[in-house]
């Protein structure tokens, strides 16, 4: 019977395996009620019954999509928050320094937020990139990876062009991102 949740597609519990008695052995389930404590009006036999059928499985939970907002929702959302006066007189009249702390998150946010998608950057790059020159003379598990790359490289060669496009607004994506970075870290207010 499948364990595994990939092999239980519908989330359904598995079904429970219920062993025949044979003779006078004595099975696992059999020596299970004996341990557990007796209910009067019920035969220990079908309180088990009731208890496996009952039990709780991963399978019983209900699999729910997680999804989390990215960086860009969080920043707008926090910009709204910013923004609509009304919420900001219902509560507490904000301060100065209030203000201030907030506009210091968000430019934190952002700055997360390009940090995220430079180093998503990095590993698009790296996964659209061909084989090193002379691949073929590596060893180890450094020659398997760059022979991987290059069946790759093989595999999609009609679409060299759209590839090399690619990765040329990646790259001239990165170079703006690293020379902004360099700018803002040179020049502290």
């Amino acid at each position: 019977r499948p364990s595994s949740a990939k092999a239980n597609a519908c989330s359904q519990p598995p079904p429970v395996a219920r062993r025949l008695r044979s003779g006078n052995k004595k099975t696992a389930s059999s020596r299970q009620s004996r341990s557990r404590s007796y209910k009067s009006g019920t035969s220990p036999r079908a309180s088990f019954r009731e208890e496996v059928a009952h039990s709780w499985t991963p399978y019983s939970l209900p699999s729910t999509a997680i999804s989390s907002p990215t960086a860009h929702e969080i920043s707008e959302k926090f910009l709204q928050s910013l923004m609509e006066g009304d919420t900001r007189r219902s509560l507490v009249e904000m301060s100065p320094y209030q203000q201030e702390l907030a506009h210091l998150r968000l430019q934190r946010l952002r700055v997360e937020e390009e940090l995220l998608l430079e180093l998503k950057r990095q590993q698009e790059l790296e996964r659209t990139r061909g084989p090193k020159p002379k691949w073929y003379e590596m060893k180890g598990s450094q020659f398997h990876y760059e022979a991987r790359k290059n069946n790759e490289l093989l595999r999609t060669s009609k679409d060299w062009q759209s590839l090399f496009n690619y990765r040329q607004e990646l790259l001239s994506a990165s170079k703006e991102f690293s020379q902004n970075h360099q700018h803002s870290t040179v020049d502290p207010f």
